[in-house]
Formats: structure tokens, sequence, C-alpha cells
């Protein structure tokens, strides 16, 4: 498997038909300690929904399968709705459900969904089968997982390089932080504005967008409505402070709280902002 796309492909698709499932997942371990469905056949879409994502302490085969580090086997649904009343209604038909973790040593990754018509489950054989396929998984996902790092990491180093030669290039500060935004897009974001104070006003002097066409509205933003240099949050807070900020979501009601007036709100989105990141820029001792 080349990349996870083609791990997950194998485990809902090919294992699934090798054995017959009528249902097959796997969902991956988050650093939160919650299991996210990240592939499925044969579900149901209000089921793939509904399961979308759990945390690992739920009372349901998969978390116990990876909380234990042991297959879990459930056959008849009398069974599996005594053992986990949280699959209640869950399934219309007679079913059983087989659930292997994905783990390589102490270190859990995920777990492997099998659900089977009627009362079957695998036999010895199928099982053992199954059981070095979790390993192989596992052993797959953390290969992949590194070469994505280090695909990461030299990419992060060359543009680096990149970036160090092309801010040494000239001794103009404006030109400088002319090719900081534009070395900023699109690699580490869809646009970046630098902003600096002069005469007590923080004025943006660089901007560049993935849209060439959303850099005027950044503009006019910025020309209509000037920072207050004495608000808690964003670029003036960053200049007093020098701690960066950092908003992972930006939703509408972000916008509307922080809107002057209707030109202002809409403008804001037609930034089709969605998240971000604001960095102080110092040198010896100041921002």
């Amino acid at each position: 498997a080349p990349d996870f796309a083609a791990v997950i492909e194998i485990v809902v698709s090919h294992v699934a038909q090798t054995v017959d499932a009528t249902v097959a997942t796997l969902s991956m371990l988050t650093d939160d300690q919650t299991l996210t469905l990240v592939g499925i056949r044969g579900g149901r879409p209000d089921t793939e929904e509904h399961w979308k994502s759990y945390p690992l302490s739920s009372e349901v085969p998969a978390s116990e399968a990876l909380r234990s580090g042991q297959v879990v086997i459930v056959a008849g649904l009398a069974e599996i709705e005594r053992r986990y009343p949280m699959l209640t209604g869950q399934m219309p038909e007679e079913r059983s459900i087989l659930c292997l973790p994905v783990a390589v040593g102490s270190k859990r990754l995920g777990v492997i969904g099998l659900v089977f018509a009627g009362l079957r489950t695998p036999g010895e054989r199928e099982l053992g089968f199954l059981r070095i396929f979790a390993d192989t998984c596992a052993q797959a996902i953390l290969r992949v997982r590194a070469v994505d790092e280090a695909d990461l990491r030299a990419a992060q180093l060359a543009f680096l390089a990149h970036a160090s030669a092309e801010l040494a290039s000239s001794l103009d500060y404006r030109s400088t932080l002319a090719k900081v935004a534009r070395l900023a897009v699109p690699t580490l974001a869809d646009w970046c504005a630098v902003d600096v104070v002069q005469d007590g006003v923080l004025q943006t002097l660089a901007v560049a967008h993935v849209d060439p066409a959303k850099v005027a509205w950044a503009r006019e933003l910025q020309q209509q409505y000037p920072p207050d240099l004495a608000a808690e949050t964003g670029a003036p807070n960053v200049v007093r402070t020098g701690v960066s900020e950092l908003y992972p979501a930006i939703t509408d009601d972000m916008l509307v709280a922080g809107a002057i007036d209707a030109d202002h709100l809409q403008l804001s989105r037609d930034l089709n902002l969605r998240s971000a990141l604001i960095v102080p820029l110092q040198a010896r001792g100041r921002t």
C-alpha cells in the first residue's frame, strides 16, 4: 500500500470480500482517545453517520477490542444487545460482529470491524488469517505514516532553505516582507498578510492570496477598517504581547461578533477564512 487510502481500501473492500463480511469498517484512534471512522463498506448511511466518531471508553465491541488488545466476537442480535446495550436497535436483522485491534506492541492504532449475516463467525483458520492481517495492517499504517512524516520534513527543510535564500537577497525591508507573504502562499497558507507598526498605526505592507482577486478585498478591509491597537485579540494584541494566536476554526458567529457594520461583515465573509494563525515578527527584543 503506497498510502493510507490504499490501506483503507484493502481493509474495507478486499479483505471483506475474502471473508464474506456484509459490513467492513476501519476506525482509527485519535490523540484525544476517540475512535474515528475512516473507511466503511456495506453500512447504511445513518449507521455511518451515527458511528463516525465515538470515545474509546464506549461500551461497544470496537472499543473493547482496542482497550483489551483482544479479538472480540459476538454472535447473534440477542447476545449483541445483551453485552452492548448501546447497539440496541442498530441492526435490522440477525448479525454477528467481529472486531480486531490494529496495534503494534503497546501502540494502539485502530480497529477493524466486520459484520456477518446471521450467526456466522469465522472459524479458527479464518480467524488466524484475520489476526495476521490486522498485525500486517498495523505495520503498513506505521510505515505509511513514517514515509509521510519524512516527506513532510524534507519539504519543510527545502522550503526553509529556499526562503532563507530569497529573504537574504534584498536589503529593502518592503521587498523582503513582500517575499515573506509570497513564500507563505500556498505552501503554508491560502493567504498571508504582513503588518508593521508605523507611527503608532498597524499598516499592512504585504498581502498574498491563492486567489489574486481577494488581495484587493484584504487591502480594502485594511483601509476602511484599520485595526484598533487596543483590541484584546488579533494582530494588535500579538504586537503588544509578542505571543502568537491560533484560531483553529473561524465561524460565522465570530465574524459577526467582530464586525463593525454590515459592509465590514460582508468583506470579512468574502475573505472566506476558515482558520488563522497570527505570529509576531520579533528582533532585538521588539515586536
